[in-house]
């Protein structure tokens, strides 16, 4: 750790190298700006598109107090794009050492994958962001997991630099716990950074970076911000983001600056960013990635709002004060869900050594799950060994066996992974719903029920290390 005028920002986690600016901004501590650019519509004529954000671009690499680059994302899942490698590659014809590209696992496989990292090296793309990503709804729902991208990547002679993704703002016990434990499995399979999903409570970004440092993972951190537009704010009140939820109290100040004009509702938008920009440099996050510029205005608006976020809370306690000031009227964890993993978050002088674990007991195995995995690891502990249709019937009689081509009861509890939607053998996904329930059907995620297995048994491995 370096401290210096009250920042905290995290150092030292591997190898430095001139080779790679991004990277080397990373382990130098150098807080850094990502801003996001998502791919447009595959329909889109690009060369309008490259000429409409020609001068944000320009921006984005001038030279400036503050390192900036570009992350490059897919959109809506359910509206095809432009092959956000090509996008890329198109925007950014150099610095592309300096920006990130986000690979979703949606529609791919191993060999799919595999042809990105080598067109990616062949390019002189170095940064790689591994996503399962949210599926389309209104085609195939399975994905290619992001650890097992994670592990591909790590297994090749050149591998890229390349980080993982993850939703802190979870507020029931068993997903807040399966979230960090998922991130913990991603950094051992190879993510040397981490991203936030965007969220306002600075507690949960504060709990994630403790978590993974107890779990024996620590790697540098990035909080997405979101600048929201009325639209957007609309959406997100509704529900229509997985995975995002608040308290209503929160929601209801969102529709009050709807009512306003233009211009106010901006202002408020700016006033919560620099208050979270802030929050994130003294919880030791190595930068932000924002979401919503549209335009080089935008971005400057941006850019200036993160240098006068420094001079506004000059030290940790300024903004300590600020937060208890602003949110002192409003809680942003969703009734009745407001679990955190430590007691003590956001408290002056209260490091993570000394942070006291929250003391409220995990739920125990519901009734029956413990007498079905006693049974199946009796009957089945061979079962990955053998041939997937062995016994197939006593499977889908005891834990609910889908029929895979490969067996793999014994390497997640006895809980047939196939159980999951999509298909995850790894960890759960980041649109799980406040509550616990999956977002796709509903039911009780399946990792919900694993991490309540495995602090019964006392068997964290399964969902930390082993990589399935």
């Amino acid at each position: 750790m370096s401290e210096n005028n009250g920042v905290q920002l995290q150092m030292n986690f591997g190898k430095n190298t001139d080779e790679n600016k991004f990277q080397k901004q990373v382990y130098s501590a150098e807080f850094t700006i990502l801003f996001e650019l998502p791919a447009p519509s595959a329909d889109a004529e690009l060369e309008s598109t490259l000429k409409r954000l020609s001068p944000l671009i320009e921006f984005i690499n001038s030279p400036k107090d503050l390192p900036c680059g570009i992350a490059f994302t897919d959109s809506n899942p359910d509206f095809p794009s432009y092959p956000v490698l090509d996008f890329a590659a198109a925007v950014a014809p150099d610095h592309r050492d300096s920006h990130l590209i986000y690979l979703s696992g949606r529609g791919k496989d191993e060999e799919t994958i595999a042809g990105f990292f080598a067109q990616c090296r062949l390019e002189g793309f170095k940064n790689i962001v591994c996503v399962s990503g949210r599926p389309s709804l209104k085609q195939n729902k399975r994905v290619f997991e992001s650890v097992k991208m994670l592990q591909m990547n790590m297994e090749h002679e050149n591998p890229l630099f390349t980080g993982a993704v993850v939703n802190p703002y979870k507020y029931e016990i068993c997903t807040s716990i399966a979230q960090s434990l998922h991130l913990a499995k991603k950094a051992r399979a190879g993510a040397s950074f981490a991203i936030t999903q965007f969220g306002w409570d600075a507690a949960k970004l504060q709990e994630i970076a403790w978590q993974l440092d107890r779990n024996g993972c620590s790697i540098p951190l990035f909080a997405r911000q979101m600048l929201l537009t009325p639209a957007a704010a609309m959406e997100l009140c509704s529900g229509n983001y997985p995975g995002v939820r608040f308290s209503k109290n929160f929601q209801s100040a969102l529709r009050g600056e709807m009512q306003l004009s233009t211009a106010q509702f901006l202002a408020a938008q700016w006033k919560r960013f620099q208050l979270n920009v802030a929050g994130a440099r003294f919880l030791g996050y190595s930068g932000i990635q924002i979401g919503g510029i549209e335009n080089l205005a935008m971005a400057k608006t941006a850019y200036q709002m993160v240098q006068e976020s420094f001079k506004i809370f000059p030290a940790k306690q300024d903004w300590l004060d600020a937060v208890k000031d602003y949110y002192s009227q409003m809680i942003i964890a969703p009734y009745p869900w407001r679990y955190y993993l430590f007691d003590n978050l956001l408290q002056p002088d209260v490091s993570r050594e000394d942070a006291n674990v929250s003391r409220e007991p995990i739920p125990e195995p519901i009734s029956g799950e413990m007498f079905r995995y006693k049974l199946a690891k009796i009957l089945f502990s061979q079962s990955h060994l053998h041939p997937a249709a062995e016994r197939r019937l006593s499977k889908k009689l005891i834990v609910s066996c889908k029929g895979c081509s490969q067996c793999r009861l014994p390497l997640a509890q006895f809980q047939c992974p196939e159980e999951c939607p999509l298909g995850f053998c790894n960890g759960q996904c980041g649109e799980v719903d406040v509550s616990g329930k999956c977002f796709l059907s509903d039911e009780e995620c399946v990792y919900s029920k694993r991490v309540r297995m495995a602090v019964a048994l006392h068997e964290y491995k399964f969902l930390e290390e082993t990589v399935i």
